[in-house]
């Protein structure tokens, strides 16, 4: 059965997909995915126990499409010694002007069970971020981000 990809960097080698992205759009995705600045933390947290979560934004493909900000989010969670318990890789989608977000797909690494795609168990739906949450530590973070640069996040222009 033919199958239809999603055109994103996680579909096609990534090499791939940003010389396609920028001979479409000549934005500068080749340059983008080697620069230092690739990675915008949003957050870095310990916790009481000692443990950490933390998570990065790939500024790479981040986007604006009306008030959603599209991007790939890479979270991780350590214990008190520093070993990775968990990873999330998750594309998301959050409205910066209702202070909510989704999940469109979702990939999670345990030492037990490796990686598994959970995409097909995620609802689609908007959901509030509590105030004090990482998920709102995250939105002030992607807010500065796009405020800073508009001409990269808006360079699809899929408005």
């Amino acid at each position: 059965p033919l199958k239809y990809k999603e055109m994103n960097s996680q579909e096609f080698d990534e090499d791939f997909y940003a010389i396609i992205v920028d001979k479409v759009f000549g934005a500068g995705e080749v340059e983008r995915r080697k620069a230092a600045d690739r990675w915008l933390t949003l957050w870095n947290n310990t916790l009481e126990d000692g443990s950490n979560s933390s998570a990065m934004a790939d500024t790479t493909t981040i986007r604006m499409k009306g008030d959603d900000v599209i991007f790939w989010k890479w979270q991780v969670q350590k214990n008190a010694d520093g070993n990775v318990k968990e990873i999330r890789f998750q594309k998301c989608t959050v409205n910066i002007k209702q202070g909510a977000g989704k999940i469109n797909r979702y990939q999670h690494w345990d030492p037990v069970r490796q990686w598994q795609d959970y995409s097909k168990n995620v609802d689609g739906m908007y959901h509030g971020f509590s105030e004090g949450s990482e998920d709102a530590q995250a939105l002030e973070t992607l807010k500065t981000y796009i405020q800073n640069h508009p001409d990269w996040v808006y360079r699809y222009k899929l408005n």
